[in-house]
């Protein structure tokens, strides 16, 4: 949305306040699911060699929608581009969460899908919202 004229005081205390929310959120729910404890989950669940480089990978993978960011973001705005490519990244996490019980009690090649759709998930939501960062 753009304001003519000034920005209340009032609405830019609370646009930080909304911001630095964000930021700590999507700072935890990286820490939580970075690179290196994807990689250790898959070396716990005793994934193959190949599965554990290609989640190494996965971060460049995710790369491959930027160009979807692009677009998004200029059909529906910065700001709704972002907080959807956020919650699908949320959402991504939860299946690569998810991938732990699969492999203990379903099946474990299933379960190792969904970890590496649910890192390429997340990873390339990461790349397609921060094309509006920049």
């Amino acid at each position: 949305m753009i304001l003519n004229g000034p920005v209340p005081p009032e609405r830019q205390r609370r646009s930080q306040k909304n911001y630095k929310l964000f930021g700590l959120i999507n700072g935890f729910s990286y820490t939580c699911l970075g690179e290196t404890v994807i990689i250790l989950l898959a070396v716990q669940l005793d994934c193959k060699n190949y599965v554990i480089s290609t989640l190494g990978a996965m971060l460049y993978f995710g790369f491959l929608l930027l160009p979807l960011g692009k677009t998004v973001s200029a059909k529906v705005g910065a700001v709704r581009c972002q907080v959807f490519f956020w919650i699908l990244r949320n959402i991504a996490a939860l299946l690569v969460a998810a991938a732990t019980p699969l492999y203990l009690y379903v099946n474990e090649e299933f379960a190792v899908v969904v970890l590496l759709c649910g890192s390429f998930l997340f990873y390339g939501a990461r790349a397609a919202g921060i094309v509006v960062i920049q």
